[in-house]
């Protein structure tokens, strides 16, 4: 028999494809999709700051209740991920989250001030020319 680690698939999914799946099925639904239990997928959103749907969100949901949560929220949960669990944002991203966290907290945020003068950069270069 092989050793149990040696069965064990990896899956790659971003943060935001996380974030959409588990506020539209259930997480316990999902967790069987990637092959794990309900509490771990639970803590690895907790991890990633992917915030869940609260209890009796689906029940809700079933009768036509239940409201999604908003840009503000998901904003709040980047910018804490941001500066409490040092997400890192790649270059290719920082476009989605400038627009969604806002200039003020761009500021606030170390690693992105760095992104957004880089980004200032390559647009005047880009302009100059």
């Amino acid at each position: 028999m092989a050793p149990k680690h040696l069965n064990q698939i990896t899956i790659e999914i971003s943060r935001e494809d996380l974030y959409e799946q588990v506020w539209t099925t259930p997480i316990n639904q999902l967790a069987e999709t990637f092959g794990v239990s309900g509490s771990y997928l639970a803590r690895v959103c907790e991890a990633l700051n992917v915030p869940r749907p609260p209890v009796g969100y689906w029940q809700k949901k079933a009768v036509g209740k239940a409201a999604p949560l908003g840009d503000d929220k998901l904003a709040g949960a980047v910018f804490s991920a941001l500066t409490e669990a040092r997400m890192q944002v790649r270059e290719h991203q920082f476009g989605w989250v400038a627009n969604l966290i806002g200039s003020e907290r761009i500021a606030a945020c170390a690693s992105l001030r760095r992104l957004a003068v880089r980004e200032h950069r390559r647009n005047n270069f880009a302009t100059s020319r």
